[in-house]
């Protein structure tokens, strides 16, 4: 250890610039990059019941604060214009409203359409990226015309 000690004093005496050495592959496996995590998913369900979910992530994005959730909406197979938002936005609302979360830190997010409508919801810890979306249909079917007498 002494040795150490003199080596090191040697080289700041002799001006010699000290440069840092990379971090080991084992020591970056010991700090992971955070990583955006899938929270919660569900399709059409009542809303108390998608409440219920809602708490349990609002609990989540209380006990960290730095983090964000994620909400992306997703249309069903037959067309209803805005479906998607209104229904990410919905739950955002729910979470800023009544369980007090600020709304910045909630993002909603049209996730295209999917064969029922539904949702997505995610934690993103502050410096993870953003979630993707999972659509599984390409586009809806426009909702059958009502015929007038």
């Amino acid at each position: 250890m002494w040795s150490l000690f003199v080596a090191l004093c040697a080289v700041a005496a002799s001006g010699v610039s000290y440069q840092a050495t990379p971090v080991s592959p084992t020591e970056q496996t010991l700090n992971p990059a955070p990583q955006t995590r899938k929270f919660d998913e569900y399709g059409n369900i009542r809303f108390n019941d998608e409440k219920a979910r809602l708490d349990n992530l609002a609990i989540t994005l209380h006990n960290d604060p730095t983090s964000k959730a994620y909400i992306i909406g997703y249309g069903g197979s037959i067309c209803q214009v805005g479906e998607a938002l209104a229904r990410a936005n919905r739950a955002k609302d729910y979470l800023n409203i009544s369980r007090g979360i600020d709304a910045d830190r909630i993002i909603t997010r049209n996730g295209g359409y999917r064969h029922d409508v539904g949702a997505e919801l995610y934690v993103v810890p502050l410096g993870a990226g953003d979630p993707p979306s999972h659509p599984t249909i390409a586009r809806c079917k426009k909702p059958p015309r009502r015929r007038t007498r």
